[in-house]
C-alpha cells in the first residue's frame, strides 16, 4: 500500500510537468508575435508584441483606448462573455519614477527602454472576470497561470513616422 501512494504521486508530478511542458511548448511554438497593440507615447507610436499559445489566441484581443493612447486593454471573449485581464500602457521613464504608486497607480513594470525613454507597464486580473465554472473562466485562469512567461517575450517596436 506504501508503494502504490508513492507511484501515485510520481504519476501526479509527472503529469504535472507533462502539462507545464506542454504549455510551455505552446508558447514557444506559437506564431511569433500573434498578439499586438499599437500605443503613443506623445507623438511617438510604438507596437508591442506578444505571443500566447493558439488555445488562447482566437479568445484575446486587445483594445486600443481612444482617450489614453497609451494603453490597451486584453479582453478575453467566450461566446456572449467578454471580459477585461489586462492593462498595458507606456510611460515617459521620469514621469513613471517620479510617480507616487499610493496616489496613481501605474502598473507593474515589465520593460525599460533607457535610450527611447519608456516604460512598458502590465496591470493584470484584479479578480474573478467571468463566472466560476465556465469555459471563459477557465480561459482567463489558463492566461494568468502563464502570464509571467507570455510577458517575459514581450517586445516593442518604434514606428517610423511616415514620409
Amino acid at each position: 500500500m506504501y508503494g502504490g501512494g508513492i507511484l501515485l504521486t510520481c504519476m501526479i508530478l509527472l503529469a504535472a510537468g507533462n502539462a507545464a511542458t506542454f504549455m510551455e511548448n505552446e508558447i514557444n511554438n506559437a506564431e511569433k508575435w500573434n498578439m499586438q497593440a499599437v500605443l503613443q507615447l506623445e507623438n511617438q507610436q510604438y507596437t508591442v508584441m506578444f505571443s500566447v499559445p493558439a488555445l488562447l489566441e482566437e479568445h484575446l484581443c486587445w483594445i486600443p483606448q481612444r482617450n489614453q493612447p497609451e494603453m490597451a486593454v486584453l479582453q478575453l471573449q467566450d461566446g456572449t462573455q467578454t471580459g477585461n485581464i489586462g492593462t498595458i500602457a507606456i510611460y515617459d521613464a521620469a514621469i513613471y519614477d517620479s510617480s507616487n504608486p499610493q496616489e496613481t497607480p501605474l502598473g507593474t513594470e515589465i520593460l525599460r527602454e533607457e535610450e527611447n525613454g519608456y516604460v512598458l507597464a502590465y496591470t493584470g486580473m484584479q479578480s474573478a472576470v467571468f463566472p466560476e465554472g465556465t469555459r471563459a473562466s477557465a480561459l482567463a485562469m489558463l492566461y494568468h497561470k502563464h502570464e509571467r512567461e507570455i510577458l517575459s517575450e514581450i517586445q516593442v517596436m518604434r514606428d517610423m513616422p511616415e514620409k
